[in-house]
């Protein structure tokens, strides 16, 4: 068991000298951690229970770091939306470097409506801005071209350093006890981390935990289970409040060994002795893939985006932004490709639309309507799903989406990603051609950012998409949409350019108007296949016209 020390950033303790010398003394007495709370601004109401003076949290740590030489560094919490994502995630990959990786992010989403007032964050969405602020930190600290497009944060185009010392990022252990809370824990804490709560109450929330870990999308992820954490005793504390917590140790099924045990202190601060306690923040590995990722931004009704083949989330980049003014947007990354788990090499077409719809079920249980969009091949997917789940799915807008029967048109002068080997150089010019012939329509679309996206999605990518691009499924699925008594609407979405001898764009709409009917669809000017990048304003005013009918 691991023993940590609040030291005091703020009430009348907080005092630097106060300050470093309980660093260094914990550290001489054998504490495995220090650990400091979170305040910008104490509203008047508060004085009381905050006092006046608040240290920074990670600057008291930089000052405990530079006093100490062993012991881990921990936020206990750090309120996520008070700071600027990207001046945080520099703060905190700083100090992670220059302690020598010792940072334990406790993180928190705020409680003081007043404080969040006083500091201009909407306190009805700060959940929202800690989820989104997550995702962005945990991109700046593990890409090396980072970029980001949310609706309070969005970067691109930028160099990121020093990452932080540890892999793939300081473990994040998430407070709070509520439902929010523990599905944060689940989708990004190394640890859940609550405080003042009882027996029944861990219980509880430990089995919630068990159950969102359960969740096809965290296959892979052990559920968070008890750790050894004790805050230090106070000195003096009476047997008689050791057996009590023992007592309610044993009400929430702590091994027996795992017990408090009664201990006089003869220092405010006592030497720190092993211990095998497991008793109540949890964990799991570090690093392990979800079967299918989904980055969560904004607010109001579900809209889930599907990438193409080759991609990642990213091929919605431009559009993530916008939508997330008027919806909860949740941009996949399809099993095998991105920050997803991948799947077995053999996984057949139908096998792999088999799998994400039964991963989409349990990301999205219930009843509760949808809108879906696809691109090129995530547009065969969300078809699928959208036929599959009717009459939930009220909305599917497809962007040049694949999912025709197979056929061989004309030759596509691409070139082979293999042939640069271990040339970077290459290779970014081999994504940079194929980004010409296969997405984009004019070389002034192939920015930087663009070759960025392509070469990370590229190495990322370990499925072959052109087992569902080329399945046949789309034609049957949009046919079956198409019927009155289904309730959904579809739009078509397609690229001016995006007309070529290996993909006919007359032939192919054809096709779909065939097979529907009536076909609300729309041209985007001056954009080839990755429309939605290339001419993200025009797809971002027609999808916002579609899902807001």
């Amino acid at each position: 068991m691991n023993f940590g020390v609040w030291i005091p950033n703020c009430r009348h303790l907080a005092t630097p000298d106060i300050i470093r010398s309980t660093a260094v003394r914990a550290e001489q007495l054998g504490y495995g951690s220090l650990w400091v709370s979170d305040h910008v601004v104490v509203p008047h109401a508060n004085v009381k229970n905050f006092g006046e003076t608040v240290f920074d949290p990670l600057v008291t740590l930089a000052v405990a770091a530079g006093a100490t030489r062993r012991v881990r560094l921990g936020t206990t919490v750090l309120i996520v939306p008070y700071r600027n994502a990207v001046v945080a995630a520099k703060m905190i990959a700083s100090l992670d470097a220059l302690s020598g990786g010792r940072v334990v992010l406790g993180i928190g989403a705020g409680w003081v409506a007043a404080e969040s007032a006083m500091l201009g964050v909407p306190f009805a969405e700060r959940g929202a801005m800690t989820d989104e602020y997550l995702s962005a930190m945990q991109e700046l600290w593990t890409k090396r071209e980072p970029s980001f497009a949310g609706k309070y944060t969005q970067f691109s185009g930028l160099t990121f350093e020093p990452k932080p010392l540890q892999k793939p990022h300081p473990p994040i252990w998430v407070g709070g006890h509520g439902r929010a809370s523990l599905r944060r824990a689940v989708q990004f804490g190394a640890a859940w981390h609550p405080i003042n709560r009882s027996p029944e109450e861990l219980r509880t929330g430990l089995a919630e935990i068990a159950r969102l870990c359960q969740a096809p999308e965290r296959a892979g992820v052990d559920a968070p289970r008890p750790r050894a954490r004790r805050r230090a005793q106070r000195a003096g504390r009476s047997d008689s409040r050791a057996r009590r917590s023992r007592r309610r140790a044993s009400r929430a099924g702590v091994p027996r060994r795992g017990r408090p045990r009664a201990r006089r202190a003869a220092h405010p601060l006592r030497r720190a002795r092993p211990a095998r306690a497991r008793l109540t923040v949890s964990d799991r590995p570090a690093g392990a893939a979800p079967r299918m990722m989904a980055r969560r931004s904004g607010s109001g009704p579900d809209l889930v985006l599907f990438h193409g083949g080759m991609g990642s989330w990213k091929h919605w980049i431009r559009n993530i932004g916008p939508l997330s003014a008027r919806f909860t947007v949740h941009a996949l990354d399809h099993p095998s490709y991105g920050d997803s788990a991948p799947v077995p090499r053999e996984t057949t077409g139908p096998a792999y639309l088999d799998l994400v719809h039964g991963l989409f079920l349990d990301m999205f249980p219930g009843s509760a309507p949808l809108r879906l969009a696809g691109f090129s091949f995530g547009g065969a997917i969300a078809a699928s799903v959208a036929r599959r789940l009717v009459p939930r799915v009220t909305h599917l807008c497809l962007v040049s989406p694949g999912g025709f029967p197979s056929r061989r048109f004309g030759e596509r002068p691409t070139r082979s990603y293999r042939d640069a080997g271990d040339d970077e150089k290459l290779f970014r010019e081999v994504c940079r051609h194929n980004l010409l012939v296969n997405m984009l329509s004019d070389p002034a679309s192939v920015t930087e950012e663009a070759v960025d996206i392509q070469a990370e999605c590229v190495r990322r990518a370990r499925f072959d998409s052109r087992k569902v691009s080329g399945g046949g499924t789309l034609l049957g699925d949009l046919a079956q949409l198409s019927r009155r008594e289904t309730g959904c609407r579809v739009r078509l979405l397609w690229g001016v350019r995006d007309d070529s001898p290996f993909r006919p764009s007359n032939l192919l709409i054809g096709e779909i108007r065939e097979a529907v009917g009536t076909l609300d669809m729309h041209r985007i000017p001056a954009a080839g296949h990755w429309s939605a990048y290339e001419n993200a304003a025009e797809v971002n005013r027609l999808m916002l016209e579609f899902f807001s009918s």
